[in-house]
């Protein structure tokens, strides 16, 4: 009966850390997207102070889950240019234990529409697009930190110039040149949940 007793109490106490957990994970999810998604980012298009607001924003919650820097970058910003102006991707990353020239790249894109000029509503917040994936791939970083098992070196993406109809000029003007062998690569655009296989 005693041993019931104790049972019952550590499932209860266990019950009550998950979701003390869970809360605290939830919140973070939500204080993340609503940042991005914020008026003060003003749509995050190319070239304003939004877009760079967002880019010191992920900077600094990558520093806050003390990811590594990415080759022989400075800091977390990944500098390129775009028609002559000045633009980046934010990357860090997390060293393999046992296998650090395999490599799993978790990406999404933190650029948006910007603003309209006139109008009550008109700034393009991209919660869903993509804020949301943003917010992904720096919690699934904040995960795998706290973790501290991935066997294979991970590497968080946030790319700039997807919303500029210019998709190809990520891979062109600012490749992800990882040295190694490429296991997998999720783009979490629009989706906070996705399954993330064994292969880390």
């Amino acid at each position: 009966m005693k041993n019931t007793f104790w049972v019952i109490l550590l499932f209860n106490f266990a019950y009550a850390n998950a979701q003390k957990d869970f809360k605290t994970f939830n919140s973070e999810i939500i204080r993340i997207e609503t940042e991005l998604s914020s008026d003060k980012m003003e749509g995050r298009a190319m070239f304003t102070r939004g877009i760079d607001s967002a880019s010191a924003f992920i900077e600094k919650e990558f520093k806050k889950i003390n990811l590594q820097r990415f080759n022989d970058l400075n800091n977390y910003r990944q500098e390129f240019k775009v028609e002559r102006k000045p633009a980046n991707n934010v990357i860090g990353i997390l060293k393999g234990k046992s296998k650090p020239d395999e490599f799993v790249i978790f990406s999404a894109h933190y650029d948006h529409l910007g603003m309209e000029k006139s109008g009550k509503d008109k700034i393009y917040n991209g919660a869903n697009d993509d804020a949301s994936g943003v917010t992904a791939v720096i919690a699934l970083a904040k995960h795998y930190q706290e973790m501290n098992i991935n066997e294979r070196t991970l590497i968080f993406v946030a790319f700039n110039v997807l919303e500029a109809s210019l998709p190809s000029l990520v891979t062109k003007l600012a490749p992800v040149h990882a040295r190694g062998t490429a296991i997998g690569v999720y783009n979490t655009t629009q989706a906070l949940g996705l399954f993330v296989g064994p292969w880390i």
